[in-house]
């Protein structure tokens, strides 16, 4: 980074908007499908539209870190590193492998060669960045030796080098399931030791290489990533054309008309577990910016735009999963449908009394008072440490004793025999 005179962007959050969000999250039961309706995903839509309306810009003009250009970047390198780098790329080019990099500090980076690299879930495009390099056959070029002289993600100064098999975007999986589910603070996921082909030692200006690094696999026993993954009938010739950038022969031939990335050129089909990341990432998102806020108010703006397009990407997943979702309505109809077939029928004409002396049957009772708060579950724990099926909560509890002892006044029965933190309201 140099030191020039320029603009300071100043980020003023509202700081509401922020804890908006995430209260809605700890209060909304986004990882189930059958409770996380299409007018909850609106609902949370409309809190992250509100955060960027709330969101004021400013710009100072004070001595400001800006990065360095490509042609400075190189000079940094030097040749010999730069040569280097070449023959890696050129290598992996031949072995048809794609080269992603992910950024981190140097003692984690010694620990991944041996380790493998951990994250929260199996996917590659949140933890690296897929290379862009062009090739003819005997040549290549790559334009990037800025970015990684300036990394994207906190200016890391080790960046880890992931060896991508072609295979693994269209036939073979890549991540080591090794724990349970996420759970907000543990890594589940890996990618082996055998697929990290070294380190770059920015500081030092060195490649170091990993002896575990090899190019083919056993892939038995691993799991696809969420994001490149899209099983097709081909080989890696036919990714090699559809995805690989070249370099074009063609003087004519405009530049719009070539492929400029190496990633993959096709939207990724959605389904419910993509989303459940997308909202897990949009949470870590918000909870950074609201961190360093209350810590400081002092969060470096590169690493600020970089969280508001992180955003706006899961933001746009949100957008078209609507489909995806079912609405409160069928929701409430299909677990009313299933819970009400393991009732007996006669307990469900049986007449119940409310507080204000209205009678109605028990079902009706139960779908207007009782639902919405056991919605998508099957067990209810009590205050006493009981844990029973939903269904013997509904016979036992709710037809009998919240009647004998509680004259219909479901409210305070809940209040005073359910561990309410367990249930949400629609």
């Amino acid at each position: 980074m140099i030191d020039k005179m320029g603009k300071k962007v100043i980020y003023n959050f509202n700081i509401d908007s922020i804890e908006k969000i995430l209260d809605f999250l700890e209060n909304c039961e986004f990882y189930d499908i059958n409770v996380f309706s299409q007018e909850k995903l609106r609902e949370l839509i409309e809190l992250i539209y509100n955060f960027f309306l709330c969101t004021k810009i400013e710009y100072k003009d004070e001595f400001v870190q800006v990065k360095e250009t490509e042609s400075e970047a190189r000079d940094y390198f030097g040749s010999d590193f730069i040569k280097q780098f070449d023959l890696l790329q050129e290598k992996l080019f031949l072995d048809e492998t794609v080269l992603s990099v992910h950024g981190t500090l140097l003692e984690y980076a010694k620990e991944i060669l041996n380790s493998g690299l951990k994250y929260k879930s199996p996917s590659l495009t949140s933890t690296s960045v897929i290379q862009d390099t062009k090739f003819d056959g005997n040549n290549h070029e790559y334009n990037d030796y800025a970015g990684l002289l300036n990394w994207k993600h906190h200016n890391y100064k080790a960046l880890v080098l992931i060896g991508v098999p072609y295979e693994c975007f269209y036939k073979e999986p890549l991540w080591e399931k090794f724990a349970d589910d996420y759970t907000g603070t543990e890594f589940t996921h890996k990618i082996k030791e055998e697929f990290i082909i070294g380190y770059i030692d920015v500081l030092n200006k060195k490649i170091i290489l990993n002896p575990n690094y090899k190019r083919n696999h056993d892939y038995s026993g691993l799991e696809y990533d969420y994001d490149i993954y899209k099983e097709e009938h081909i080989n890696n010739e036919e990714f090699k054309k559809r995805n690989i950038t070249f370099l074009s022969t063609d003087k004519s031939r405009k530049s719009e008309d070539i492929n400029l990335s190496v990633e993959l050129n096709y939207k990724e089909e959605l389904n419910f577990d993509k989303v459940v990341v997308s909202i897990e990432e949009l949470r870590g998102c918000f909870r950074g910016i609201l961190c360093s806020l209350k810590l400081n108010n002092n969060i470096n703006p590169d690493k600020i735009l970089e969280l508001l397009q992180e955003i706006k990407v899961h933001l746009e997943v949100l957008k078209l999963s609507t489909p995806i979702l079912k609405t409160n309505e069928i929701i409430i109809v299909e677990y009313e449908e299933k819970i009400f077939s393991q009732i007996d029928k006669d307990l469900l004409n049986k007449t119940l009394m409310l507080p204000n002396q209205s009678k109605m049957s028990a079902k009706e009772y139960i779908k207007r008072y009782v639902m919405s708060y056991i919605l998508g579950k099957d067990f209810i724990t009590l205050k006493n440490g009981n844990i029973i099926p939903v269904t013997h909560f509904l016979i036992e509890c709710v037809i009998f004793d919240c009647q004998e002892r509680y004259n219909g006044d479901f409210i305070s029965y809940m209040n005073d025999n359910i561990l309410l933190e367990n249930y949400k309201s629609l």
